[in-house]
């Protein structure tokens, strides 16, 4: 079952048959930027790059887990205490299909560039909230 959200909306994974939820996926899907050339007689494309991350926060507010783009692996932002980028998760419970850097040039295709699967029986830790982006 899809379910499509924008920006910053929420939503309860419960299920109404009581049933417990084991895992579940987020993706994302985005085309290039068109724009309009000299009097409209031609069309410009830009790529995106889109980042999709996700982080774990224990009842207690304090990151546990996260997965982003090893491709942002860089020493200086390690010097502010940002974690290096990995794609699985400690536990394996989370993991990225890897870093699409441009998105799709032809027109949006309806498939998702990035994805995130969620086991949530793999997770080890009791964790408050999961945040993605």
């Amino acid at each position: 079952m899809a379910i499509n959200l924008s920006k910053g909306q929420k939503i309860d994974l419960s299920k109404e048959t009581g049933a417990k939820l084991t895992g579940f996926c987020v993706g994302v899907n985005w085309g290039a930027i068109e724009t309009k050339g000299f009097l409209g007689l031609s069309t410009n494309k830009q790529s995106v790059d889109l980042d999709l991350s996700c982080i774990l926060i224990d009842e207690n507010n304090i990151l546990c887990d996260h997965i982003y783009s090893p491709l942002y692996n860089i020493d200086f932002l390690q010097q502010f205490g940002l974690p290096k980028g990995k794609l699985v998760s400690s536990d394996g419970a989370l993991r990225q299909t890897g870093d699409d850097l441009q998105g799709d040039s032809g027109g949006v295709d309806g498939l998702d560039n990035e994805i995130i699967t969620v086991d949530l029986a793999k997770l080890t830790q009791k964790f408050l909230k999961y945040f993605s982006s």
